[in-house]
């Protein structure tokens, strides 16, 4: 339910296709999605952005760990934004590190 996004009409009304959260004082992230699929030629994926006060440091997206599609635009980069869903008390998770210089 972005609100940019067209026919949102169509989407879960108790999802709202984006969030915001801030870091740990140790630089510790937790969000709660729903698990990514394919669209439209897509592999799934979720999209990142990291700020640091009013400034963005990055935007790029996160792949499933060995589903990253083949398509010609993706290259090698989505080799290193890979994440393993790891089932935990019945959930899956993933974990991913972002390194900011």
């Amino acid at each position: 339910d972005h609100p940019k996004q067209p026919n949102n009409d169509k989407f879960d009304t108790h999802f709202a296709g984006f969030g915001a959260v801030e870091t740990q004082s140790d630089g510790r992230y937790l969000f709660q999605t729903l698990y990514p699929v394919p669209y439209a030629s897509r592999p799934p994926h979720i999209h990142v952005k990291l700020w640091r006060d009013n400034q963005e440091l990055l935007t790029t997206q996160l792949y499933l760990k060995g589903n990253t599609g083949d398509e010609w635009w993706g290259g090698k980069a989505r080799d290193y934004l890979q994440f393993e869903t790891i089932r935990t008390d019945g959930r899956l998770t993933g974990q991913f590190n972002f390194v900011i210089g």
